[in-house]
């Protein structure tokens, strides 16, 4: 279940670097910008679950804290996943309707 959501995190990148970057060398640069959409996971970790909300503006933060949960065996796992894969479609949507305006 966990991989439909994760799948979704390609698309969204491609669709980041489509919508953000006019040319190769931008197009780097934001590349490398969007390792940093990885981060935010891995550093909520260690704080207290009050400090985690902010990850919910990170997709990548779904995705973990949904195979977390899964791994707890937690009921938070559907939440998570449901909340994860609207997240993600969501914007995908708005990083296409921006890379649509770009073209025309």
């Amino acid at each position: 279940m966990n991989i439909i959501t994760s799948a979704l995190e390609m698309p969204l990148m491609a669709l980041a670097m489509l919508a953000f970057a006019s040319n190769r060398l931008e197009g780097l640069a934001v590349a490398k910008m969007l390792n940093l959409v990885l981060l935010p996971p891995i550093v909520l970790y260690f704080f207290a679950a009050k400090w985690r909300l902010f990850g919910l503006l990170v997709p990548t933060y779904w995705v973990s804290e949904a195979v977390l949960a899964l791994a707890e065996e937690n009921v938070k796992f559907w939440g998570y996943w449901l909340g994860g894969t609207a997240y993600h479609l969501l914007c995908i949507w708005l990083l296409f309707s921006r890379f649509n305006r770009l073209l025309h």
